[in-house]
């Protein structure tokens, strides 16, 4: 068990990890040059992108992603609560939107604020906070149940049938008993009708 809890912890670790760099190479993407840039092809390109901005944005992208299949195993291995992988996309939400809020209001270029980055920014925020609250609301169930694991989502049935399992084939089967028409109710033991 103790293994799992390190996975957990290591895998964690690489969520971070992958998160601050996919929140790096943005900031440098936005700061070097203005939010765009591209590679290769047959037109001429402006702005092209450098090589740490690629390796840091995919890079990060790519190894939060697998962090967080990893993270959510571990958790599983170790029975302990689950993040989840909509509460590590919103804290990628959240840092991506914090770039946009942050240069939105004193861009890098000057001029004053910048209004679609200021929107990009709330926008982020917003899906952030759609991602987080389901993950706050499950920690805090966790932490009412005193660290218990989470009940089963469906409980067993409360009435079970019995299924009659046909002769092989082959056998003589008896004859099927007609359908009643009329139900008959069993009399209580020294009852009147």
């Amino acid at each position: 068990m103790a293994a799992a809890w390190v996975g957990v912890a290591a895998s964690a670790a690489g969520v971070a990890a992958g998160i601050t760099a996919t929140y790096r190479g943005m900031r440098d993407l936005m700061v070097e040059s203005g939010g765009v840039c591209a590679r290769g092809g047959p037109f001429e390109v402006a702005s092209e992108c450098g090589d740490a901005q690629i390796v840091l944005l995919l890079g990060g992208i790519v190894g939060t992603l697998v962090f967080a299949g990893l993270h959510s195993g571990f958790s599983a291995w170790a029975r302990g609560p689950s993040v989840g992988p909509f509460a590590i996309a919103g804290a990628g939400m959240a840092a991506l939107g914090w770039n946009f809020l942050d240069l939105g209001l004193d861009p890098p270029q000057g001029g004053g604020a910048d209004v679609g980055w200021l929107v990009s920014g709330v926008l982020f925020w917003l899906m952030a906070a759609g991602f987080v609250a389901p993950a706050l609301l499950r920690a805090a169930a966790w932490v009412r149940r005193g660290g218990e694991p989470e009940p089963p989502a469906f409980r067993p049935g409360l009435v079970q049938a019995v299924l009659a399992v046909p002769p092989p084939t082959g056998a003589a089967s008896p004859e099927a008993p007609p359908v009643p028409t009329r139900l008959v109710s069993p009399r209580p033991p020294g009852g009147s009708p």
